[in-house]
């Protein structure tokens, strides 16, 4: 399953909290005097207030943005590599791993096939299908479960900073008071 390391995980709950201050200033046009968390006082330029946290969204967000990416490939690049590797061939018989796979499938058939028509052989076929469906189950569930974390802990956050960058840049550079209806 994909699962974010714990620096992106911080830089998504930064990005999104700054977010929402932007989205709030640009709702409200309440520019702070104050930034208390790192003690700056802008009450002679409120402007200024504004346009400092449009540039640190920013950061955070261009930040966010490329470790999500990079996080992303690093859970997609074997599977990727599987894919391209596909047609390789060896070089001495030149089967291919589909070609090894198939013949050690038929050499095990025929111990199988021994058992063929048996209580353990019933028994083994039964243990092969549920098997295959427990995995064809499980690939579904992490499947599903690792479009949500891309969605909600990667694109969500991406999108609402950009959006929310926008609206306060609107709100500094020409006044504009976003307004959701």
């Amino acid at each position: 399953m994909f699962k974010i390391s714990e620096e992106v995980q911080k830089l998504k709950t930064q990005t999104l909290t700054l977010s929402g201050i932007a989205l709030f200033i640009s709702i409200t046009a309440a520019l702070p005097e104050k930034i208390a968390i790192i003690g700056l006082d802008l009450s002679g330029s409120k402007e200024t207030a504004g346009w400092f946290l449009l540039i640190i969204l920013g950061y955070f967000l261009l930040k966010f943005s490329v470790l999500s990416i990079f996080e992303v490939v690093k859970k997609v690049l074997p599977h990727w590599i599987s894919y391209k590797g596909k047609g390789l061939r060896g070089d001495v018989m030149g089967f291919s791993e589909k070609d090894i796979h198939d013949e050690y499938e038929r050499q095990g058939q025929y111990h199988v096939n021994e058992d063929l028509g048996t209580l353990s052989g019933e028994a083994a076929d039964i243990e092969r299908k549920r098997n295959k469906l427990d995995r064809d189950y499980k690939s579904k569930f992490v499947a599903a479960y690792n479009l949500w974390l891309y969605i909600s802990d990667i694109i969500f956050p991406i999108v609402f900073g950009c959006f929310c960058s926008w609206a306060l840049y609107c709100f500094l550079e020409y006044g504009v008071v976003f307004k959701f209806t």
